[in-house]
């Protein structure tokens, strides 16, 4: 992941994997980047060089509970059409495998969508 990102170029990392790649999330983070998790679905175990950790002066934080306002007032960000839920595409569920295969692209690390006015063009051929 570090080599396609480069070493310090993103500011948040949010992450529900852990695992093995773990390490190289941090190597990511700028300096002062933060790092939030709310899962460890590859593993809850990893190892942490702490010098990244001080040298880099991140912030590591758990991310699971909200208050319960937290939740009414995103409703209502979304209610006033300033969050948008972004769903590229449906499928019929015999197409289970060709739905999983554009999740992964338009997920992807190596070539992620372009970002613009908070909203993805996920335009993606699956074919």
């Amino acid at each position: 992941m570090v080599a396609e990102l480069g070493a310090g170029s993103i500011d948040v990392v949010i992450d529900l994997v852990a695992g093995e790649q773990w390490p190289s999330l941090l190597e990511v983070l700028r300096r002062g980047g933060r790092y939030l998790t709310a899962g460890a679905i590859a593993g809850p175990m990893s190892q942490i060089d702490v010098r990244t950790l001080y040298l880099k002066d991140l912030t590591l934080m758990g991310c699971t509970f909200q208050e319960d306002d937290v939740f009414t007032n995103s409703l209502r960000y979304v209610e006033a059409n300033e969050i948008r839920s972004v769903v590229p595409r449906t499928y019929p569920l015999r197409d289970i495998a060709q739905a999983l295969y554009s999740y992964r692209i338009c997920t992807s690390f190596v070539n992620p969508p372009h970002i613009e006015n908070s909203t993805r063009n996920w335009d993606y051929d699956v074919t």
